[in-house]
């Protein structure tokens, strides 16, 4: 059964708007807006968007099958064109991964792995205080190199990789993408991502990767807290993130995430 959190939701006049309920068919929806915006920042460097029948498609331009996301949304259908999928990837010479809520039946590709999805609201978050030292900030076009070197070491990629990834969120105005100084020098970074699809308004937080040697010091839990009351500061109706990891599971339910139904990701379609 779908857990459902509640939200009440501030409206532009100042008054109070019906509740708004929050349940793991409007998380998917919500990765997926989270998705397909991204595909839109892409633009200017060979990316974009597609949606038809059981599919929401996003491309970055970029030669990495995990940052060109098909989210499918209505399993059955989307099997039924998966071809015109495969096509609009063949199109633009990339290779491409699937998203599929978990326990679907889906036919095509490889499973690559499983992840959670979770998600809060305003009034269920808690802020989380920053450690003495931790300066945050938002990162800007000269952070590039910055950010990638602590996205690289935090999660073991290439710089390169990372800096393909992340140079487009230091200039765009949807993104909030944040440093996080502890005496001085740089040890963390995490971006949001406000979205208003199908899910509403909403926030996709990412990327948060904190070094190595000063972990377990709460630089992330202050970082998230950092980006979602900007956040929720905004208008959104809730936050939502996914990740693989049980140790950050843990961290985000002390915060006050819920964990909702996850996805499935598939390769090699």
């Amino acid at each position: 059964m779908a857990r459902s959190i509640w939200a009440v939701t501030k409206l532009s006049d100042g008054g109070i708007s019906a509740l708004n309920t929050i349940d793991s068919s409007k998380v998917f929806a919500a990765h997926a807006d989270s998705w397909q915006a991204h595909g839109r920042l892409w633009e200017p460097y060979g990316g974009g968007t597609a949606e038809f029948g059981g599919w929401r498609l996003m491309a970055s331009g970029l030669p990495y099958a995990y940052f060109n996301a098909a989210c499918v949304t209505d399993p059955a259908l989307a099997d039924k064109n998966i071809v015109r999928a495969r096509a609009w990837y063949r199109k633009r010479n990339l290779s491409w991964g699937a998203i599929v809520p978990s326990g679907s039946s889906w036919p095509h590709g490889r499973h690559f792995r499983t992840q959670r999805l979770m998600a809060t609201v305003p009034s269920s978050f808690s802020i989380a205080p920053a450690p003495s030292g931790l300066v945050l900030r938002r990162a800007g076009s000269g952070d590039v190199e910055t950010v990638a070197s602590i996205d690289s070491g935090a999660f073991g990629s290439p710089v390169a990789v990372s800096r393909a990834w992340l140079e487009p969120l230091c200039i765009s105005a949807e993104v909030e993408l944040a440093i996080g100084e502890l005496d001085g020098q740089p040890v963390a970074t995490g971006y949001a991502t406000r979205c208003d699809g199908d899910a509403g308004p909403s926030l996709y937080v990412g990327g948060i990767g904190v070094l190595p040697a000063v972990r377990r010091r709460g630089i992330a839990a202050a970082l998230l807290t950092w980006l979602l009351t900007s956040g929720f500061e905004d208008g959104t109706w809730f936050a939502h993130l996914q990740t693989d990891s049980a140790n950050a599971a843990r961290l985000y339910s002390k915060l006050g995430f819920e964990e909702f139904n996850g996805i499935d990701i598939y390769a090699d379609l």
